[in-house]
């Protein structure tokens, strides 16, 4: 063993010396999660933690190892081919790293996270963005810090937003029109109210329009 040559007495492999750790051990077998070709043994073994190995295939292709990007991770061990995972939610690391940490949630600071939707700067209910920062239902959120735009209140639509450019305002709707909707969206718009019912200003429904006998 050790002497490049891969005789019949047990050995797996034999890449010319007795060093252990680099895919071929000093008793010449192919050590866990290495992977081993040629004659002399040209070896792909597991990169240190922190780091991955793409593309190696002995005995012609042998990639160095590369420390993981940030915000993913490669743990001690594995195979020669494992690649860095990306961290779960509300976890990050740094490159090179062997595991991830957890991060302070901080919704409301305008910057949007991955595990957050939207960040409007605030943690108020009912402006398009949630207290958690989600997007609220029937809402629409866009930049960081958010601008969303979000349903009025039945008898009202929104009017002049536009997502991650301008916020609008609720305004109500004019008399002769409503709004109502059991599922409503943010760009839900007053309508007119049909046949010969009316509806005053801010109205969520129209009503029979009441009818005059000749000389009332």
């Amino acid at each position: 063993c050790g002497d490049g040559i891969i005789s019949q007495n047990q050995e797996v492999c034999d890449d010319g010396n007795l060093d252990d750790d680099d895919g071929c051990s000093s008793t010449c077998l192919v050590e866990e999660g290495a992977v081993c070709a040629g004659e002399p043994s040209v070896c792909c073994y597991p990169c240190p933690a922190g780091e991955q190995r793409i593309g190696c295939e002995p005995p012609g292709s042998i990639t160095p190892c590369q420390p993981c990007p940030a915000d993913t991770f490669r743990p001690e061990g594995g195979n020669y081919d494992d690649t860095c995972q990306d961290c779960p939610t509300k976890t990050t690391a740094l490159p090179g790293s062997a595991e991830c940490t957890p991060v302070t949630e901080a919704c409301g600071d305008s910057e949007i996270d991955p595990w957050e939707g939207c960040d409007d700067s605030n943690t108020v209910e009912g402006d398009g963005c949630t207290a958690e920062c989600q997007v609220e239902e029937g809402s629409t959120c866009d930049g960081s810090p958010s601008i969303c735009c979000f349903p009025c209140s039945d008898g009202f639509e929104l009017v002049g937003c536009t997502a991650g450019v301008q916020a609008g305002s609720c305004v109500a709707c004019a008399a002769g029109k409503y709004k109502s909707s059991s599922a409503p969206e943010w760009d839900d718009v007053c309508r007119d109210c049909p046949g010969t019912s009316w509806s005053s200003a801010g109205s969520r429904a129209c009503t029979a329009q009441p009818t005059c006998e000749v000389g009332q």
